[in-house]
């Protein structure tokens, strides 16, 4: 691990390749702490997901999560959960219990998915719009959409919800949108 504004350099035991090619071992994720890996080497079984602790290098790893063969992006979301996408389905697992706490759905495939925030998840689908949702409630906060844009390349597409603003990258380019206040929000 290298710190770039301090110039520190730190070594760190876990390695991919200690696990297999980077065509199976994959980083999904990295939250300042830990880093979500995808391990898809048994094959046709369901991948393991393991969460490592780079300072420690504690290694936990999640070895079940429903449908989770079939995703392609998967979030840390808070201390205990991740947020993934099968589909037009986002969900909110929590891996230290073993359950689903949230379901999503959107109408098309969800493309790009942002936990960063310990509330809201944001989940962009290929028909152009953007859900903010709370994610403890499940309720939808805010529903965005971009006519300009398209999803069709297959780009490894990126949603960034940062305050009021979200960023989004499309077949076209970069969109910067703002999130309407709603009612009695200051």
């Amino acid at each position: 691990m290298v710190n770039v504004a301090r110039q520190e350099h730190h070594t760190c035991n876990f390695k991919l390749f200690d696990y297999g090619s980077s065509g199976e071992v994959v980083p999904c994720d990295f939250d300042g702490e830990t880093l979500a890996v995808v391990d898809r080497t048994n094959g046709g079984a369901f991948p393991i997901f393991r969460l490592v602790q780079l300072a420690s290098n504690d290694i936990t790893e999640v070895d079940y999560l429903p449908k989770a063969n079939h995703t392609a992006l998967l979030k840390l979301w808070g201390s205990e959960c991740f947020a993934y996408a099968v589909g037009c389905t986002l969900y909110i697992y929590d891996y230290r219990k073993r359950e689903v706490k949230q379901t999503f759905q959107h109408r098309a495939e969800i493309v790009a998915i942002d936990a960063q925030d310990p509330e809201i998840v944001a989940s962009l689908s290929s028909d152009a719009w953007i859900k903010l949702w709370n994610g403890t409630t499940g309720k939808c906060m805010h529903t965005l959409f971009i006519p300009e844009a398209s999803f069709f390349l297959g780009y490894p597409y990126c949603l960034c919800v940062h305050g009021r603003r979200v960023v989004v990258s499309a077949d076209e380019g970069v969109f910067l949108l703002d999130i309407p206040a709603t009612p009695g929000e200051v």
